[in-house]
């Protein structure tokens, strides 16, 4: 206590040092049990990706989702990353935003996931270097272990002629993301404390699209429901 009857933070006795492991959870910690909890649908992504994890020679080892922003393509991508770490899988996460424009420095940015045949390479928000798509899977994927998984999201589905390579016909598996089905935009507001009366309004001028549910969500959090 200092003379003027005021804590001193600079006090030693009265700081937390920062990594105590006395303090075992991290803020961190408490965003990512939140999400977790938050999460709703997406059953056929999560078992497709599943499979993938899975390996076997049948099993895809790219995946390719493509959905328009604020879809929950980034959201998505989060989830396989617990998967893949509930199953001891190192994750290595790029966002295209801000990762290199180049090939070069993009090669750096996944450099990682060459280190370890089981790691999963998640590339996020793909758009944004998508003149590299050629690269990427002509010069980039193909020298990664076989057991690498990668998923690659972005607002645009991969160039047609992926799909028509027989060479990738096994190996890419491309996923569209949509809007949320009505159950599990219920669901979603359930969690996110929208009162049940709001449910079908809401889910009819958002359309279930996970974006304009939360701002919905939040806006309700806000100023309550309003009375007609």
């Amino acid at each position: 206590m200092s003379g003027n009857g005021m804590t001193s933070l600079g006090d030693p006795a009265n700081m937390t040092t920062l990594g105590d492991p006395t303090n075992t959870t991290t803020l961190g910690d408490r965003l990512k049990q939140t999400r977790r909890a938050s999460f709703v649908g997406r059953d056929e992504e999560l078992r497709r990706f599943g499979r993938a994890l899975d390996g076997g020679p049948d099993a895809p080892r790219v995946l390719f989702l493509h959905g328009p922003g604020g879809v929950g393509k980034s959201a998505l991508l989060q989830r396989f990353a617990d998967a893949a770490e509930l199953r001891n899988r190192p994750v290595v996460q790029v966002d295209g935003r801000t990762a290199p424009t180049d090939a070069r420095g993009f090669d750096h940015a996944v450099r990682p996931a060459s280190r370890d045949p089981r790691a999963v390479l998640l590339i996020d928000t793909f758009e944004d270097r998508g003149h590299l798509e050629t690269w990427l899977f002509d010069e980039c994927l193909p020298y990664l272990p076989d057991g690498t998984v990668t998923v690659v999201a972005g607002r645009r589905a991969p160039d047609p002629a992926r799909l028509a390579d027989p060479a990738w016909a096994g190996l890419l598996d491309v996923l569209p993301v949509t809007a949320l089905e009505p159950a599990e935009g219920r669901l979603f507001l359930l969690r996110r404390g929208v009162p049940e009366p709001l449910h079908h309004d809401i889910l009819s001028f958002t359309g279930g699209h996970p974006l304009a549910l939360a701002l919905a969500a939040a806006a309700t959090r806000h100023t309550g429901p309003q009375s007609g």
